[in-house]
């Protein structure tokens, strides 16, 4: 190797995270700007790629002051949203551009940070290096970044970066409790409850037994709710529990995982805009603010959350005396109705996740307090036949509609009816239990 060969390839490696060194380099031989060295007969790279790689905007952005080219992939680096988009329009092909040693552009743009830049991008046909790009946003703390990918462009979880770290890996040696419970809620048995609800979110909307006006009258009888409270509604699926509070005029910031639960919300609230607010968030890092609520809610869902996070979220985005309320609609098994839909259950249910029952003790044991206030309030739905296969069918323990098994539920629920169906309905009873309680 040349003396010349060898200050290029000093130069571009200090491209990478030496910026003193490169003003240095640059001031005594201005021809390294924009020197490539090559690495292999296929892979050269120049000082700026070498930024944009590691995604170093303070050396980019010194180098193109000094007269560097603007690549897509610094732009994308960078979050020059504007200039990636003219490049784009100017030349389609430059959505598949890659950086240096083959890097793609998806894998720089997720250093910037903007999820509006990395979904244009994707949906331009920039698909490649999702995994790459997901560790890119876990070494920034992009936790909207990493969630976007997670739900849109399915990275694969297991890949490893250079270190030999996967995305969660490398979130626990960074200490990013955010991006490590936005990674866990993903991975393995613990993503399954994002999951679980797939393809049943209209069902969901449509079937489940809606929360009485005596879930508002307890809040203000405990605490004082009025219209002025802002609040968490995490958890919130189809928006349910969110509907009733948006009702009574509050602000709600309705906190969700699941893309399909959330898009159904968004489309059936959509009406109580701007005092409806739809986040991609879950319980154990919500994406909102510290302190900028009074109540968070929580309806039908406790029972998916890790306690510990959770609970340590919510204490963070509380105000300072703010309170938590846990809604559950229990269904009641009484009535030979009651019964025959529980039967049905119990005959076609099939891999029921493994959950705790939400009783007094635990809602004392999530707190850490004892002190919560506990309301029963009676609730029914009364259904036809259509009606019972559609609340049926929004339970993530039962077949899918249009499946082989589905037919059989069909017919059982064709069976309850004839016995048990007065008026062309039945009528499913439930207690809607309120805590209401502070973390202690």
């Amino acid at each position: 190797m040349g003396a010349q060969d060898e200050g290029v390839r000093e130069f571009v490696i200090a491209g990478h995270r030496d910026l003193e060194k490169v003003r240095r380099m640059l001031g005594e031989s201005p021809s390294l700007l924009n020197a490539a060295y090559q690495w292999s007969q296929s892979d050269s790279e120049t000082a700026i790629q070498g930024a944009a790689q590691v995604g170093n905007a303070k050396i980019a952005e010194f180098l193109l002051e000094r007269g560097a080219p603007l690549d897509i992939c610094t732009a994308a680096m960078l979050g020059w949203g504007g200039d990636v988009r003219r490049i784009i329009s100017e030349d389609a092909g430059q959505v598949m551009a890659k950086g240096a040693h083959g890097i793609p552009l998806l894998t720089h743009a997720a250093y910037s940070g903007d999820v509006d830049l990395v979904r244009f991008l994707y949906e331009k046909g920039a698909k490649t290096g999702t995994a790459a790009a997901l560790h890119n946003a876990v070494s920034r703390g992009h936790v909207q970044v990493a969630e976007w990918l997670l739900e849109n462009a399915n990275p694969e979880l297991g890949w490893k970066d250079f270190q030999g770290k996967t995305a969660l890996e490398a979130a626990v040696a960074q200490r990013r409790d955010d991006m490590i419970a936005l990674l866990e809620t993903y991975s393995g048995s613990k993503g399954e409850h994002v999951r679980r609800f797939e393809g049943r979110a209209d069902a969901y909307s449509k079937y489940r037994p809606k929360y009485p006006r005596g879930v508002v009258d307890s809040l203000a009888e405990v605490l004082g709710f009025d219209p002025g409270w802002v609040v968490a509604d995490v958890g919130s699926g189809t928006g349910i529990l969110s509907e009733v509070l948006l009702g009574n005029g509050n602000k709600v910031y309705c906190v969700e995982p699941n893309k399909d639960m959330r898009r159904a919300a968004e489309e059936s609230l959509k009406g109580y805009i701007p005092m409806f607010v739809s986040v991609a968030g879950r319980a154990e890092a919500t994406g909102l603010d510290a302190g900028s609520v009074d109540l968070v809610t929580v309806g039908q869902a406790l029972h998916w959350f890790d306690p510990k996070g959770a609970r340590r979220e919510f204490k963070r985005i509380l105000r300072s005396q703010g309170s938590v309320a846990v809604v559950y609609n229990h269904r009641r098994s009484e009535s030979q109705a009651e019964k025959a839909y529980s039967d049905v259950i119990e005959k076609f249910e099939r891999g029921r996740a493994e959950i705790p029952d939400v009783d007094d003790e635990y809602v004392a044991d999530f707190l850490k307090n004892k002190g919560f206030k506990k309301f029963v309030i009676a609730n029914s739905q009364s259904l036809d036949a259509d009606g019972v296969l559609g609340r049926l069918a929004s339970a993530s323990y039962m077949p899918s509609p249009g499946s082989p098994e589905w037919v059989g539920v069909g017919e059982a629920v064709r069976n309850m009816f004839g016995e048990h169906g007065k008026d062309g309905v039945v009528t499913l009873r439930y207690d809607t239990l309120v805590y209401v309680g502070k973390i202690s």
